[in-house]
């Protein structure tokens, strides 16, 4: 049996749904920004469709 790796961008929004449930500033756009530039500095590299992606999950998790 092989051991799957999770891929980075799966792990960085399995932490960001952590965060955004904890947050205290949870349905503002201060949240929303705050994953944002997590995301944007965990991959710089990220394709404009990557990036498109993955702000409109953010944004659903941070409730904006």
């Amino acid at each position: 049996m092989s051991a799957q790796l999770e891929h980075p961008v799966d792990a960085f929004m399995r932490d960001a749904r952590t965060i955004a449930f904890v947050a205290a500033d949870h349905g503002t756009h201060s949240l929303y920004e705050r994953l944002k530039g997590m995301f944007v500095a965990s991959f710089p590299d990220a394709s404009s469709s990557e990036y498109e992606w993955a702000m409109q999950r953010l944004a659903r998790m941070a409730g904006v």
